[in-house]
């Protein structure tokens, strides 16, 4: 689901995270958080399959993001719940040339790359209260990814609505204000239970509400 702050929506072994490219850095964020259920992906052929644009550094910003996050006793938890799922897989895309957003399973257009993905867009964002870093772009993502694992009908309705892919009838198109709603319930959501706390636990930048 797009996101007006240049980011977007729409068991593992002990934690997780886990890369193609490395399964395990030595001294990184992925030694600790050695994931099956969240997978990074810096593979071209599979990011220019997303229409992404490929990001040489990925493995280097996505561990410190990690190292970041690891500070944040809710950022934890979350990577934490998403690690043990193990039939529920992530696959972390970075890239520059797209925005940010969670795609569930059954959005994913990919053809050989199964599960959920979050295309993630390694930059910071500026907040009424302060400047984020990247890390909390790809926590907001993480977050959705927690929503749809614990209430899946409930982010999927309002998702399919925004995504104009739930219509109460077939040929009319849902109502842009309609949609709106709908975005802004998934997002006010995630920004109260998942973002917010977690940048105000890393003393950066945080919003009331999903603007």
């Amino acid at each position: 689901m797009p996101d007006s702050a240049d980011r977007s929506v729409d068991p593992s072994a002990d934690r997780a995270i886990q890369s193609d490219a490395a399964p395990h850095v030595a001294g990184g964020a992925t030694e600790e958080w050695n994931a099956v259920a969240v997978k990074l992906i810096t593979d071209a052929a599979l990011t220019q399959e997303f229409g992404f644009a490929p990001t040489p550094d990925a493995q280097a910003l996505y561990d410190g993001a990690l190292t970041k996050l690891k500070a944040s006793k809710t950022a934890s938890q979350i990577i934490d719940k998403l690690s043990k799922n193990p039939q529920f897989v992530i696959n972390v895309i970075p890239t520059r040339g797209f925005p940010s957003q969670f795609m569930d399973e059954e959005l994913n257009v990919s053809k050989k790359l199964p599960g959920s993905v979050i295309a993630w867009y390694p930059d910071s964002n500026k907040t009424p209260n302060g400047e984020q870093g990247s890390e909390i772009g790809l926590i907001h993502e993480m977050g959705h990814a927690v929503q749809y694992l614990d209430n899946r009908a409930w982010y999927k309705t309002y998702t399919r609505i925004y995504y104009d892919r739930l219509r109460q009838d077939p040929e009319v198109p849902n109502s842009d204000q309609r949609k709106k709603n709908a975005q802004l319930t998934i997002e006010n959501d995630n920004v109260t239970k998942h973002e917010t706390p977690v940048a105000k636990e890393l003393a950066q930048g945080w919003r009331e509400k999903y603007d």
